[in-house]
């Protein structure tokens, strides 16, 4: 996926507040670090990026800060930026997608070749429930 194609009204929560604040690239570089993790933001932190040296480091101090100031005094569960840009990709995976390049878009988007089956809605022939050489419940023997 490029980060080109994605914009900030793309982004749900906790990151559609999140992008406006910090940019795309920085959002997208604490989503690839955090994602799957609940952080807790006291109130007290506000002043201080000391309490969280991890996105201190990640996106400099003056992120961390606009970060913590943002979500002080909350708890906030941070999904995969995948779940957040779903309908995006979405769009983004039927735009690349060329009749046959279903491992190609799997490894681009991070999904599974079956994940970009489903993506497509498109039946694997590897995957069908419906095998040619099965027989059918009504064939006569």
């Amino acid at each position: 996926m490029d980060i080109k194609d994605i914009t900030e009204k793309d982004f749900n929560e906790p990151y559609d507040v999140l992008v406006y604040k910090i940019g795309i690239k920085n959002t997208i570089k604490f989503a690839a670090n955090f994602k799957g993790r609940q952080i807790s933001f006291k109130k007290r932190d506000i002043k201080d990026s000391k309490y969280f040296p991890e996105i201190s480091i990640l996106l400099g101090e003056e992120a961390a800060i606009k970060i913590v100031k943002l979500y002080a005094g909350s708890t906030i569960y941070f999904p995969e930026i995948k779940k957040s840009c779903k309908e995006k990709i979405r769009i983004l995976i039927e735009k690349n997608f060329n009749g046959g390049n279903y491992d190609e878009l799997a490894k681009e988007f991070g999904y599974s070749v079956r994940q970009i089956y489903r993506i497509l809605g498109k039946r694997s022939s590897k995957h069908s429930v419906i095998n040619e050489h099965q027989l059918n419940l009504f064939d006569k023997l």
